[in-house]
């Protein structure tokens, strides 16, 4: 998970192996989904063809790195619910999208849906 860790802040690595191993594959994924190549040309792109990194770790995390810029994708956690792990690559320029909970019953979705009309009425009486 070299490649992965590319996308890891310096104590993130020193994590519990689990949770950087996670951290690192959901991010990867994040990546490859953003720029529309798919997981395996990613890790290509990333010199991903054996255990470890031509040139050492540090080199695999330059690889990252000088993708993420080329690509202009910044990589944002989220947090979905407690004890998940989930990230988002988007456009340097976008921010992250804020998570919310999604009902699951038939009177919270009638809820949800009034609440987002009646915000987008207030958003469209003020523009106007």
């Amino acid at each position: 998970m070299w490649a992965g860790a590319g996308l890891l802040a310096a104590e993130e690595v020193a994590a519990p192996a689990e949770a950087a191993v996670l951290r690192a594959w959901v991010r990867l994924e994040a990546v490859a989904k953003a720029d529309g190549s798919g997981l395996a040309r990613t890790l290509a792109v990333f010199g991903v063809q054996h255990t470890q990194p031509p040139g050492g770790r540090s080199e695999g995390a330059a690889r990252v790195k000088s993708h993420l810029a080329r690509t202009r994708l910044k990589v944002h956690d989220l947090a979905p619910i407690e004890g998940s792990v989930a990230a988002v690559a988007l456009d340097r320029a976008v921010r992250a999208p804020r998570l919310c909970v999604f009902p699951v019953d038939r009177a919270g979705i009638a809820a949800l849906v009034r609440e987002r009309r009646s915000s987008r009425s207030r958003r469209e009486a003020q523009g106007s």
